[in-house]
This record gives C-alpha cells, structure tokens and sequence, in this order.
C-alpha cells in the first residue's frame, strides 16, 4: 500500500521557495498574492509542459543542495 501526503502550502511554503527559484532563473518577480488560484503557469506565460518542466528543475536542484550540505556537514565531523 501507498501512501501519499499532499505538503505544499500546508506544511511546506512551496510556492514562495519556486517563487525564488524561478526570479533566480528568469529575472522575474512575483509575490504568492499575484496567484489567485493554482493554475498558475499561464500567469507566468507558460505552458503546462514549460511549468512542469520548471517545477522538475526545482525539485532537482533542491535535492541537490540538500545533498550537497549533507556531504559538507559530514566533512565537518
């Protein structure tokens, strides 16, 4: 069996952490308030793909900083 919790926003600040994330990335800023409902790559500009694509890059250098300051803590010991 497979459990599955859904995080963002409830115990997770997703949408401010991708916020950063994406004005780093493309020069732009926007506050959560300017996204008055999920749908929000078309407030962006994007399409669902582009978004998805975002999201996944997001993820993926999260876990690579994550790791990246694993590895450095466990140097330090």
């Amino acid at each position: 069996m497979k459990i599955a919790l859904d995080l963002d926003e409830v115990i997770a600040d997703f949408m401010t952490a991708l916020l950063i994330f994406y004005h780093k990335k493309t020069g732009k800023l926007y506050k959560k308030e300017d996204f008055p409902e999920w749908k929000w790559w078309p407030l962006l500009g994007e399409t669902r793909e582009e978004a998805i694509k975002n999201v996944d890059e997001f993820h993926m250098k999260h876990i690579i900083l994550k790791t990246l300051n694993q590895l450095k803590a466990q140097k330090r010991r």
